[in-house]
């Protein structure tokens, strides 16, 4: 859809230029507690050096932003995000008396949530409902991952699920939609991170009322929407900095009415502090050695993070064979429901088999299912003793055992990896004709993981204008194949056919989403990471 001319947005200002902003404030005692416990587990883990406090802050993190920007419900979901931590007695072992004690009263909190109303749930719901039967215009600004939820709420209160034009999730969606009664914004007005939402949401607003829901605390970005042109000399800046609405600003022709809302179970409640603050001032310290980065989800667990600007070599089934196999930039051009294409090539100076992905992950991946199908405990307690100590060590070999795609389910480090084919002893002997030795096999075993995750693919490809032609004239003479694969399978790998310089293989993810907003370490970028990961790095 072509983006809306600028005489037809002020033309709209023109007729609405008085926009409302209903901001409900909401407190829940219990929740607050929670709240509480979690912020202080998180500040204690940035201080440490060890890498793994550093992940567990990183999950937790993710996890409170998730909490307080949507309309989760207050149930046993609660208590397992919480769990990634292990047993009480566990973590107090682990990480000392104190940071016992904060664990102990975040689970205690969660659990006294649990069978609990979420205000913030409500709230929505009954905005929602509201809306329908009125048969109000509206759109709700999340994340797309999020819609699922919204649904739920609408429909536990006997509500129609949401159409998929109800939603708007980026600002390129946001500038292409058509003016509308009323916008549904859970958490506060924040141009970067959890929650984010473009700031043309009051420099060129297209609708009539603005309902914003938020927890205590979560303040609105004090710069966000400001415009030194438009914004009035009469502006208070004392006041802008703490007011709740401090976030608006005052345009020539448009005016907000605002409204603040205060929801709870104590009138007199003291506002919690503002984790999106926190968390702000935690990652500034890591910011200098970042890369602004767009995420290219290619599944429902994965995606991958590319800088700015990036030229993704991409297959586009609706096109025709001429111009099916081009280049897209995400976030400039559509990328959705085309297939990014990443090669796999052989090193012509090595002596080792040809790539045949997964071919040895599907050995180990076995032999983990069977030892761990056999005795979990066993084979937990062996590891762990072997120097694999992880978090939740169980749910991460779960998580090893799913079958091989586009991307290989492995652990992270080389070393976790190396302990993992040690206690397990797969055997590759009918894959490993050559009779290598078993270091060998080890090492091309990671190595099929490296190249599953992007590694060693960007360097030394494009930037080889030569190489890049050549695997562009390939993938060429391969069209009828990549369509008939691509119609059946969002996911896939193809072998390069005989007889060209180049050797390997070529794989193929369909874009479901491009999200912008992050920032990230040079060495993660080009690579496919898990999703939960890579909210970490939202900026």
């Amino acid at each position: 859809m072509m983006g809306l001319t600028a005489s037809s947005i002020f033309e709209f200002l023109n007729k609405n230029s008085v926009i409302h902003l209903d901001r409900y404030e909401v407190f829940d005692r219990k929740f607050s507690l929670l709240r509480k416990s979690v912020r202080q587990i998180i500040g204690n883990f940035r201080e440490t050096d060890d890498n793994d406090g550093h992940e567990a802050a990183n999950q937790l993190q993710s996890m409170l932003s998730e909490w307080l920007t949507l309309p989760l419900p207050f149930d046993t979901s609660v208590i397992e995000r919480l769990s990634c931590l292990g047993s009480t007695s566990y973590f107090r072992q682990r990480w000392g008396h104190q940071m016992g004690t904060f664990y102990e009263a975040a689970q205690q909190a969660a659990h006294d949530l649990v069978g609990e109303e979420n205000p913030v749930e409500c709230i929505v719901r009954e905005h929602l409902l509201r809306m329908q039967n009125e048969q109000t215009n509206f759109r709700i600004f999340c994340q797309r991952p999020a819609v699922p939820i919204f649904n739920q709420v609408v429909t536990a209160g006997g509500g129609n699920a949401l159409r998929m034009d109800s939603f708007i999730h980026s600002p390129s969606g946001y500038r292409d939609s058509p003016p509308f009664d009323e916008l549904l914004k859970v958490g506060p007005l924040r141009s970067r991170g959890w929650g984010a939402i473009p700031d043309a949401i009051l420099t060129a607003p297209r609708f009539r009322k603005l309902i914003q829901v938020v927890w205590s605390g979560c303040k609105d970005e004090p710069d966000f929407g400001y415009d030194p042109v438009t914004r009035s000399a009469a502006t208070d800046d004392s006041q802008h900095n703490q007011n709740s609405q401090s976030s608006i600003a005052c345009h020539l022709k448009t005016k907000w009415m605002p409204t603040s809302i205060r929801k709870g179970d104590d009138p007199d409640y003291i506002p919690d502090e503002d984790e999106f603050q926190l968390f702000k001032t935690w990652n500034q310290e890591r910011i200098h050695n970042e890369r602004r980065a767009v995420l290219v989800q290619i599944d429902e667990g994965q995606g991958i993070l590319y800088p700015p600007l990036s030229k993704l070599l991409c297959f586009d089934p609706m096109e025709p064979d001429s111009s099916c196999i081009t280049y897209h930039i995400p976030g400039e051009t559509h990328v959705e429901d085309t297939f990014i294409i990443r090669p796999v090539l052989d090193d012509p100076r090595s002596t080792g088999a040809r790539a045949r992905h997964g071919r040895l992950s599907r050995a180990w991946k076995e032999q983990l299912r069977k030892k761990y199908r056999a005795n979990p405990r066993g084979l937990i307690r062996e590891l762990d003793k072997q120097g694999l100590r992880l978090l939740r060590l169980d749910v991460a070999l779960i998580h090893w055992m799913k079958p091989p795609t586009t991307v290989i389910h492995a652990p992270q480090q080389k070393r976790h990896f190396e302990i993992l084919l040690r206690v397990l002893a797969p055997d590759f002997t009918e894959l490993n004709s050559r009779g290598y030795s078993t270091e060998a096999v080890y090492e091309h075993a990671w190595r099929e993981i490296c190249h599953s995750r992007g590694e060693a693919i960007h360097a030394g490809f494009m930037n080889n204008v030569q190489t890049e032609e050549q695997f562009c004239s390939i993938l060429t003479a391969m069209i009828p194949q990549i369509r008939a694969t691509a119609n059946a399978q969002d996911g896939f790998s193809l072998a390069l056919p005989d007889g060209h310089p180049l050797e390997g293989l070529a794989l193929f993810n369909r874009v479901r989403a491009v999200e912008e907003g992050f920032r990230v370490p040079s060495s993660e970028l080009h690579l496919a990471h898990e999703l939960s990961k890579a909210e970490q790095w939202r900026a």
